[in-house]
């Protein structure tokens, strides 16, 4: 995996040529400084479209899963630029921004379906984030991604709530069970900083892959596949 971002980069480039009428595509960042360069490095790379093109965001992210297999994103949209930051399967990380004079997105109303999808997707990049930042020895910024990750289930539940009682208004609750605390109470939480960081990642993780599959039959578990870049990581 040492050094894998020259041949992921290389990958991504002829992907994107083949795919979109590009006009241009810039590699920048730590993929340039072989000092700076290490396993946990992301590919940064600027995506110029052609002016004709019409850039649909979603398009994108089927062909990449469909080539590359996700593992979980995020996308931030600029006027004339969106930022893709990915996660694939097998540990690759890329931030992507696509600078376009067209975009053909469809205007919907967010829909349940729309909003856990984007909760999940989000969770397991983060999810690959966690790894990043203890593989640097950023405990802190671990610590404080890891806990996200608990609240983002605690979020889905209130998604899934809001969704069943058809409003997102709610004077009392139902006093509602939070499986991701029975998780990470019942959890042994011996050894270091590190180790226990690492029990509330897959503690988290294994709650979201169970949340997930009783809202979706298309949904598939994800925990071994971070486990699988934890280790290529080590």
């Amino acid at each position: 995996m040492d050094k894998w971002q020259i041949n992921a980069a290389k990958k991504m480039t002829d992907f994107l040529q083949d795919v979109f009428k590009v006009e241009k595509v810039e590699v920048y960042g730590s993929v340039l400084d072989w000092e700076l360069l290490d396993v946990f490095s992301d590919v940064d790379m600027n995506v110029f479209l052609q002016k004709d093109v019409e850039f649909n965001s979603q398009e994108f992210i089927n062909v990449a899963s469909e080539k590359f297999g996700i593992l979980g994103y995020q996308v931030h949209k600029h006027e004339g630029r969106d930022l893709f930051r990915l996660c694939f399967e097998n540990g690759w990380r890329f931030d992507i921004s696509f600078f376009y004079q067209k975009v053909k997105e469809c205007p919907m109303a967010e829909s349940f379906e729309c909003s856990v999808d984007s909760l999940v997707k989000d969770f397991w990049f983060c999810a690959s984030m966690v790894l990043t930042k203890l593989g640097r020895g950023d405990y802190l910024i671990a610590s404080h991604l890891a806990l996200g990750l608990c609240q983002q289930i605690i979020v889905l539940q209130m998604i899934v709530r809001d969704y069943k009682k058809g409003t997102h208004i709610h004077r009392f609750g139902d006093k509602e069970n939070v499986p991701v605390f029975d998780g990470l109470f019942s959890a042994t939480c011996e050894g270091d900083a590190k180790s226990k960081i690492l029990n509330m990642l897959f503690v988290a993780a294994e709650q979201m892959d169970k949340a997930a599959m009783e809202l979706s039959e298309r949904y598939t578990c994800k925990t071994h596949k971070l486990k699988a870049i934890q280790v290529i990581g080590e």
